[in-house]
């Protein structure tokens, strides 16, 4: 048995902003010497590099120097709060070793951007497996049942690969307690959104995001900016919450309250929260759609105009983004949870996946006997399904999967049973465990960013499953002149942006079309994006 602790390790590969004034003789101005210099600009004119310059060649004393004025500024007007300076500096982060955690913890965040290993597609194997501590250094029993129920399920997510079964519904069955990596883009701002929600849920947040934090703070000095940090995360004012899913399981929340409201959403619950229907926006819709048609009736048109009906869409959604706020109430399993709060235009809030845990486990406790003796009736196994998401698998294939989840939450009891604590006890659940997670879409996410991205065949296919019927919810309460324009991204432009093998899937582009769909089309309109791309870097 090899069971490698949890060890976070990452390196700083960029900070800033920063400024060469090497040629003025005065070096580099730090990341909170630019953000302080910039703010002068809004009580005198000039620039940042001209303040700066000056402040550098009018020091008198060691009251009076770049450092010192920094300071003062920044405990002045970040100390109130202002956000606008925390945001303009940043840090960028490449994890050299860690586990996936990092993506749960870290990427939800509205003002970072972060690029990670996809769990749906990058296979995973026995020798990624991790522990936190507590795990790792316990004793005998604890170890080898964390151990060998890890790997019970990575050994069967790999028969399962081989049995043709696809991988993004394969790894609903591994955990997230394996080795992880990724790329992170992010302002200071969010650096203290992430101390302050760790501080808020303490013992609920795994230590990685603790260790993270820490380890950042750590590098603030030496960054240059540790009185711009520091300062704001002293200030009397929240940094902007994100959606984070290791959370107290036991307070209320708007999900908890809904989830109450409706106790079974088998489908998601949609419901429009406002929706002004005025007569100027049913006008421009009509325009886009008379654009439509006339563009996307010949293979030429649509090759050469194609831009123009996007360009369209795109000052509609401008001048009307806020005509409208639906909300869904739906669903999902941990793993497709990751790519949904990915969509950082799209308000959200999801339950605690430690609450998600405690009914999934109930609920497989109560049918233990009826999994292991393959006694399921329809009703069961639907019960089952709402708290875990099983794919459409042959009768032993289904059989064992079930078991294998059962033993999954078997094993986190037993760990809990035995002193370890839920954050990392989780460590060893599957990522198919189903969490309820609230949305609010406004036009801009019906019309041309969640849904139609999401409803795109290449989606993964459980959260395809989802946006469909959440596209479906919201076309039965809309006017038909909207609903025609919630839609798969293809008809945002009147051609598929994937590759010709993808489209095949699906056989459609997703917009009346006067002409049929064939490869050789497909092909030019990929050269045309390309051609258009280099004439715009010869410009």
């Amino acid at each position: 048995m090899s069971l490698k602790p949890v060890n976070l390790e990452f390196e700083i590969i960029d900070w800033g902003p920063k400024i060469d004034l090497g040629s003025e003789g005065h070096g580099v101005l730090t990341p909170e010497q630019v953000v302080a210099s910039s703010s002068w600009m809004t009580y005198k004119s000039g620039n940042a590099k001209e303040m700066a310059v000056e402040a550098l060649e009018s020091e008198t004393g060691p009251d009076e120097t770049l450092d010192e004025k920094t300071r003062k500024s920044l405990m002045n007007s970040v100390g109130r709060g202002h956000a606008s300076l925390s945001t303009s500096a940043y840090v960028a982060v490449l994890f050299t070793d860690s586990s996936k955690f990092v993506d749960s913890l870290f990427t939800g965040t509205p003002f970072g951007s972060s690029l990670m290993p996809s769990g749906r597609r990058i296979p995973v194997d026995e020798d990624s497996i991790v522990a936190p501590e507590s795990i790792a250094n316990g004793d005998t029993e604890i170890q080898k049942i964390y151990y060998e129920t890890s790997v019970k399920n990575i050994r069967f997510y790999q028969e399962l690969i081989k049995s043709g079964v696809s991988k993004q519904d394969a790894a609903k069955i591994t955990q997230y307690g394996t080795k992880g990596g990724g790329f992170m883009l992010l302002p200071l701002e969010t650096i203290v959104s992430f101390r302050q929600e760790f501080e808020s849920q303490g013992i609920w947040i795994p230590d990685e995001g603790h260790m993270f934090v820490r380890k950042l703070e750590d590098r603030m000095k030496d960054l240059g900016m540790d009185n711009l940090y520091w300062a704001r995360a002293f200030a009397p004012r929240n940094a902007y919450p994100y959606p984070n899913i290791f959370r107290n399981p036991d307070s209320s929340s708007l999900v908890n309250d809904l989830m109450g409201r409706y106790p079974n959403v088998d489908k998601p619950v949609v419901n429009i929260l406002q929706f002004y229907d005025t007569e100027n926006f049913r006008q421009e819709l009509e325009k886009l759609r008379e654009l439509q048609t006339e563009i996307a009736k010949n293979p030429d048109s649509l090759k050469e105009r194609w831009n123009e009906l996007m360009n369209l869409r795109r000052d509609i959604i401008s001048r009307y983004r806020n005509i409208i706020s639906v909300s869904s109430l739906s669903k999902i399993s941990w793993r497709v949870w990751g790519e949904v709060k990915r969509h950082r235009t799209v308000p959200q809030q999801p339950e605690s996946i430690y609450s998600a845990v405690r009914r999934a486990a109930s609920v497989f406790d109560k049918y233990r006997h009826n999994i292991m003796d393959d006694n399921l009736s329809d009703d069961i196994t639907a019960e089952l399904s709402e708290v875990f998401m099983t794919p459409t698998l042959d009768g032993d294939l289904k059989k064992r999967w079930l078991n294998n989840v059962l033993d999954s939450f078997d094993t986190y009891n037993f760990l809990l049973n035995r002193g370890i604590k839920e954050k990392d006890a989780i460590f060893v659940i599957p990522r198919g465990v189903r969490l309820h997670v609230h949305k609010t879409f406004d036009l801009h996410n019906l019309m041309e960013g969640y849904i139609p991205v999401r409803t795109c065949l290449t989606c993964e296919p459980e959260m395809l499953a989802t946006t469909r019927m959440e596209a479906a919810a919201v076309k039965q309460l809309v006017p038909e002149y909207l609903g025609r324009f919630i839609r798969p991204k293809c008809s945002s432009v009147g051609f598929c942006p994937e590759t010709f093998k993808d489209y095949e899937k699906c056989r459609q582009v997703d917009i009346d079309i006067g002409f049929e769909y064939a490869e050789g089309f497909h092909n030019e309109m990929r050269k045309e994006q390309k051609r258009l791309m280099k004439d715009a870097k010869r410009n």
